[in-house]
């Protein structure tokens, strides 16, 4: 976990539905892993995080966890890294983790671009609805 770690990010979309994915560990710390994938959920994303919601609990305290996430969004695959940063327990048997994403600039477009698409869709689909992005944080 990395401490003292505040989000910087232009953008956060939170997903009316959050969207499946599936993770793996590949580093902890210096140690090389390859696990088996997880299922989760996509709370939220910014070009270079994620809100992931999981059933596994990795207690990781003071280990810095390094994953491998499939997601897709608006039909675009996505299979990227990046580092768990904080765990949160969350209302019944699951957790909640903040995953800072190790991405290129072209990456975060590709991301931001499909964002775009996704929230256009929903709005197409189910009529106006609320879409919630929030603009940049200091927390």
């Amino acid at each position: 976990m990395v401490y003292g770690y505040r989000r910087h990010e232009g953008f956060r979309y939170t997903f009316n539905e959050p969207i499946e994915c599936y993770f793996k560990l590949i580093k902890i710390d210096d140690r090389e892993i390859n696990s088996d994938y997880g299922n989760g959920h996509i709370i939220d994303i910014s070009p270079t995080g994620i809100k992931l919601n999981a059933s596994l609990n990795l207690s990781h305290s003071n280990s810095l966890i390094k994953i491998e996430i499939n997601f897709t969004i608006a039909g675009t695959s996505f299979d990227l890294p990046g580092i768990i940063l904080w765990q949160k327990k969350g209302y019944h048997q699951d957790y909640y983790y903040g995953v800072k994403l190790l991405v290129s600039t072209d990456t975060t477009e590709r991301i931001v671009e499909q964002i775009k698409i996704h929230a256009k869709n929903s709005l197409t689909k189910k009529g106006v609805q609320k879409v919630e992005v929030k603009t940049k944080s200091t927390t």
